[in-house]
């Protein structure tokens, strides 16, 4: 859910869509407020509370509210891919059979 109420009509509400980059993690009870942008490879500690956005990415939040606690160096990291494609949990070559069977596209 990312959206806030208004603080002086609580029928109406604020949406604002989270943004999540690639290669990040989310820790286990953590909350991201609405509007948040995290870059890539940014590590939500389990538990905290994000009320900002962190586009740059490439660190280690935590606490409440969440602040940066660790800088990662961007040069120190491997990239790496899986060896066969998904779609979910569904792997490439059989997609498009369960597509066709299942999904009115």
């Amino acid at each position: 859910m990312s959206a806030n109420h208004d603080l002086y009509d609580q029928r109406k509400y604020n949406a604002a869509p989270i943004v999540i980059g690639d290669y990040s993690w989310i820790g286990m009870n953590s909350i991201v407020t609405a509007g948040v942008v995290l870059g890539p490879r940014t590590i939500v500690a389990a538990g905290a509370v994000v009320t900002k956005s962190f586009p740059d990415g490439f660190c280690i939040l935590a606490g409440v509210p969440a602040k940066v606690v660790k800088y990662l160096d961007k040069e120190c990291f491997q990239p790496w891919h899986l060896e066969n494609e998904y779609y979910g949990y569904i792997p490439k070559e059989k997609f498009e059979s369960v597509r066709t069977k299942y999904l009115d596209i």
